[in-house]
């Protein structure tokens, strides 16, 4: 075959004489531009949503010859379409609530108002194509083939008692909350992750794998590179599932990992990561998402404030240990399908509670209530009464974490027993501090404490606030701190440390005044207590011997009254 390398040469003058016409002229706009993801978003002050769906889609390839269309080639391929509803709207001939169908492209979305981001991750049809099909008919669809909430709510926890067995009821309505709320999260400034904790075989894999059938978008991390999970949160806002197989023995797995998860519970959070292969770039990730990890070691103490953690036991019931999940039971398409009813149709009632609801529990810390604040207003969508039940349960939550704290942050310790010992604004010196902060804990805890010296507790109460000190060198050098009791009140109450209120019980064959103490304190410490007369009570841990107080005794009497108390509770102590 000869080539006429002429016209040849004359078309590709063509070509580069169109692509030299190109121009590209850029104008900075000075305004806020949201550019959304199409995957899940909510317009309030639009009255707009739209949520991405997937769908089987036939390609045709096609080439005109003679004025005949010729098919090259014919494949199915996954694409993404974009269900989109403006609340503002309604079809009053029809009765219908209008609701729109079209591609996933950002041209399209763009002609209704809407700046989007590409996605370009291939959807799993998680809406079924008969609903999707019957609402592009129709063009919308009736208010009254729209579940309610509760009806929803009912449906999911039907089937999750059927598969697991929960220490209390008000357990089961959380983990159904948090399932909902996966389908609304962007609405909330944060969303709080599910942990699932328990020994072996009590059900923490059975628990993630039901979630996954009805979650947003769920994805199990075991079996994806971390770079897949960067995109499918960044792209499809994912609901991330961890089992405990998970392997972070990878250091840089684990690394990448733990940055999507301290920063994934929060809208806005991102992390950077170095992209491309030859030439190297940085590009930011959208990792906010719900997550839910599942494990028997438990979790880092930075994630624990991220989540809520159930414990999970293992069930006697014959009937829920031999169930298995059938991922092909038709019911749970059912449910995933009104779940997106819900998303699209009455988002905009959660989002006027989400604005108006305010902290319904004092013993529910602001910090706290950050995660708690997606989840009661979803309660009070269900129901008042489901709302007024959960407040309890998420006040003990919350509790357990504070036990949590204090066991594991230092300064809390030491907050914890300053409010044991100090009765009054006073100069007290590092070492007597440091002795009743061995004191108010374990010996076998102490072998654990390298860290507790006289420099750490100056550090410390630095912190804590405490800036006033001064070294005497009369008292051998030792360094005093002033410790102001208004202030140390006023510290113990933001971290809401108690000191539990103490019964006198006099002991048999003692002076009255005399009394001694056994007593428990928050943290479940056996403590004995002595006290003489009015004066403040001296603590110390079970085990050790009795400790009389030097204030209160005004007179020889007393002091002798002391000695026999103290002989006596060693004596007592040793048998």
């Amino acid at each position: 075959m000869d080539l006429d390398l002429k016209a040849i040469r004359r078309q590709l003058a063509g070509v580069f004489r169109d692509l030299s016409e190109i121009r590209v002229e850029e104008e900075p706009l000075f305004e806020d531009v949201a550019v959304l993801n199409p995957s899940l978003a909510f317009l309030p002050n639009e009255g707009k949503a739209l949520v991405a769906v997937g769908l089987p889609t036939r390609v045709r390839r096609l080439r005109s010859r003679g004025g005949e269309d010729v098919l090259l080639r014919e494949e199915y391929q996954a694409m993404r379409y974009l269900l989109f509803r403006n609340i503002n709207e309604v079809d009053e001939k029809t009765d219908l609530w209008p609701i729109a169908f079209m591609k996933c492209d950002p041209k399209e979305l763009y002609s209704v108002g809407i700046r989007a981001r590409p996605i370009t991750i291939p959807p799993r049809p998680r809406m079924s194509a008969a609903l999707i099909k019957e609402i592009k008919e129709a063009g919308g669809i009736k208010p009254e083939n729209v579940p309610t909430p509760l009806e929803v709510f009912r449906a999911i926890k039907s089937k999750l008692v059927k598969f697991h067995e929960f220490p209390d009821e008000q357990t089961a309505n959380f983990v159904t909350i948090w399932i909902i709320g996966t389908h609304f999260f962007p609405l909330f400034a944060a969303y709080p992750y599910l942990h699932i904790w328990g020994i072996k075989r009590v059900g923490k894999s059975k628990l993630l794998h039901f979630t996954s059938l009805l979650a947003f978008n769920t994805a199990f991390s075991n079996n994806l590179t971390t770079a897949t999970i960067f995109r499918l949160i960044d792209e499809c806002m994912a609901t991330l599932l961890m089992d405990e197989t998970e392997d972070l023995t990878d250091p840089q797995r684990r690394l990448d990992m733990r940055s999507v998860l301290l920063a994934g519970y929060k809208r806005g959070s991102v992390t950077y990561r170095v992209e491309g292969e030859r030439r190297k770039y940085v590009r930011d990730f959208e990792v906010y998402s719900p997550k839910a990890l599942a494990n028997i070691s438990g979790v880092e103490d930075v994630l624990v404030d991220r989540a809520v953690t159930i414990v999970m036991q293992r069930s006697i019931d014959r009937a829920i240990v031999d169930s298995t999940i059938d991922d092909l039971d038709p019911e749970w398409q059912k449910i995933r399908d009104k779940l997106y009813l819900l998303a699209l149709c009455r988002w905009k009632e959660l989002y006027d509670i989400s604005k108006e609801l305010k902290n319904p529990s004092e013993k529910i810390s602001a910090r706290e209530y950050e995660l708690w604040h997606s989840i009661f207003c979803i309660a009070k969508w269900l129901s008042d009464d489901l709302l007024a039940e959960l407040i309890p349960w998420a006040e003990g939550k919350a509790e357990e974490k504070e036990i949590i704290e204090l066991n594991d942050n230092k300064d809390l310790m030491l907050l914890h027993t300053l409010t044991r010992h100090v009765d009054k604004t006073a100069e007290y010196s590092a070492v007597q501090i440091r002795d009743w902060l061995k004191g108010e804990y374990p010996e076998d805890e102490a072998k654990g404490m390298e860290w507790l010296n006289t420099a750490w507790i100056g550090r410390a109460l630095r912190r804590l606030g405490f800036l006033d000190s001064r070294k005497l060198s009369r008292e051998g050098g030792r360094h005093f701190y002033t410790v102001n009791k208004d202030k140390l009140d006023s510290l113990a109450r933001k971290a809401r440390l108690t000191v539990p209120a103490i019964p006198d019980i006099p002991v048999p064959g003692l002076p009255h005044d005399i009394i001694r103490i056994d007593t428990t304190d928050k943290v479940g410490r056996h403590l004995s207590i002595i006290k003489v007369g009015d004066s403040r009570p001296t603590t110390g841990i079970a085990g050790i011997s009795g400790i009389v107080p030097k204030v209160g005794l005004k007179e020889e009497k007393d002091s002798e009254q002391a000695k026999d108390a103290s002989t006596a509770i060693k004596e007592d102590d040793s048998q």
